[in-house]
């Protein structure tokens, strides 16, 4: 049994990644558009069917990051449930306290 127990609410539906190392000549935010593209299409959905996104970054507006409002706009997403920067794995626990809301 999980400690939050909306943690069986959400799902990862599709996976992208990206090249990863010390100097890829490019920017977090075209990194984390490209990972963010591979999962939606791995998905098999429509990006207007995305309901939260979870950025990386120090600040939603952080230049050149992939924060979460960086990402939805480069996604051309108009409108999502949640959104927020994140780390690690904690992006699975605001996604149970979205659905919780």
């Amino acid at each position: 049994m999980t400690r939050n127990r909306h943690m069986d609410e959400i799902a990862v539906v599709g996976v992208g990644s990206t090249p990863y190392g010390r100097d890829l000549q490019t920017s977090h935010l075209k990194l984390g558009l490209e990972a963010a593209v591979n999962a939606i299409r791995d998905a098999g959905i429509d990006k207007q069917e995305v309901d939260g996104i979870c950025g990386s970054g120090l600040t939603p507006l952080a230049q050149g990051q992939a924060g979460f409002l960086s990402l939805q706009g480069a996604l051309g997403i108009e409108r999502t449930s949640w959104g927020l920067n994140s780390w690690l794995g904690s992006a699975f626990v605001h996604g149970a306290a979205a659905v919780a809301a």
